[in-house]
């Protein structure tokens, strides 16, 4: 019967209201309140087998309690992700100020604050309101940064200046509700909620994104912020998030130019990996950027030949291919390589 009903909600949340949602919460948590005192008051005379069914009926309730309470926040950002997150880095990015997509963020966050006000007496505020928090926290950010990634790489920015300020703005937007809003301030650290460095530190992707597009700054000034692109989305797409947004600055570069950018974008990737500060998996669901038009044609070309010869390479024996990494490292990277031994 929880099998069916978690099949149910997964195959038809976006049809179901936020009260049926909500109601599905409510009525697990009451249940497992019930099977937590029947446990409790049965031990001495259950079997072991009984025992096992008690906390098994506990466990699957406990399940659907936290599945719906996922789909509960799906469903409200529904409202916001069509209405207003699909347009980050659209075409509303090049309007005036007063029209800007800054409203979009703050639209968003003015419509979560409705749904949490309420929310917050409707489902139990202890345990599950938290959950709902961050969950809401990681699909606005999530849907933040991939539309961004999907507008710009079809459409470009028209006006880059207005970009990076309009992303400062909306970083700060969020960190001011997320982070110091008294309502959620209460609710960090808490039944797996974000704490409030953690929400500090997941927001930092938005200032480095906003860096990277900035003309005044050249590769020496963007170690960290491409570090912290890296550490987010994972040695690869970080390296074409880079050269996306590099591709997005529109500067005319030289060689030399280029070769700054891949230096420091080598750098970053190899001290992620090297320092272990690369997530698990990335929580983000960016387009394919390593064919994007706004990158420059000599760091695609340079990217492509790279990968091509290491996948090549692995025809030969493992002593050949060590050398030869290091050479076609030499050659297209221009960069020295630590003689490290050969790890089998």
């Amino acid at each position: 019967m929880t099998g069916d009903m978690m099949m149910e909600i997964e195959s038809t949340w976006k049809d179901m209201s936020i009260e049926r949602l909500c109601t599905i919460v409510n009525d697990c948590s009451r249940l497992m309140e019930i099977y937590e005192e029947n446990n409790d008051a049965m031990a001495d005379r259950w079997s072991d087998s009984e025992k096992e069914q008690g906390e098994e009926l506990l466990a699957v309730t406990t399940q659907l309690s936290l599945l719906a309470t996922k789909y509960l926040c799906e469903r409200m950002m529904l409202d916001v992700k069509d209405d207003y997150l699909l347009h980050v880095g659209g075409s509303e990015w090049h309007q005036p100020k007063k029209e800007s997509s800054g409203n979009i963020v703050d639209t968003t966050l003015a419509t979560l604050r409705d749904y949490n006000t309420d929310l917050q007496d409707w489902i139990p505020s202890d345990y599950y309101f938290p959950k709902l928090l961050k969950h809401s926290f990681d699909q606005t950010l999530q849907q933040y940064v991939g539309a961004f990634f999907c507008n710009t790489l079809s459409r470009g920015i028209a006006k880059l200046d207005e970009c990076v300020e309009t992303l400062h703005d909306d970083w700060m937007k969020m960190w001011t509700y997320f982070g110091n809003d008294e309502e959620m301030v209460q609710y960090h650290g808490k039944a797996g909620n974000h704490t409030k460095e953690a929400i500090w530190k997941r927001l930092l992707i938005l200032p480095a994104i906003a860096s990277l597009l900035s003309r005044e700054l050249g590769p020496s000034d963007l170690w960290e912020d491409t570090l912290t692109i890296v550490t987010e989305f994972g040695v690869d797409t970080g390296a074409t998030a880079t050269q996306h947004l590099m591709g997005l600055r529109q500067e005319r570069m030289n060689e030399q130019k280029i070769q700054e950018w891949h230096t420091m974008i080598c750098s970053t990737t190899k001290h992620a990996e090297i320092q272990g500060l690369l997530c698990p998996s990335s929580l983000y669901l960016l387009p394919d950027l390593r064919n994007s038009r706004h990158v420059h044609p000599h760091c695609r070309r340079r990217r492509q030949l790279y990968t091509a010869s290491l996948k090549n390479l692995w025809t030969g024996s493992l002593c050949a291919l060590r050398n030869q990494r290091i050479q076609l490292e030499k050659e297209l990277w221009n960069e020295p390589t630590v003689d490290e031994p050969l790890l089998i």
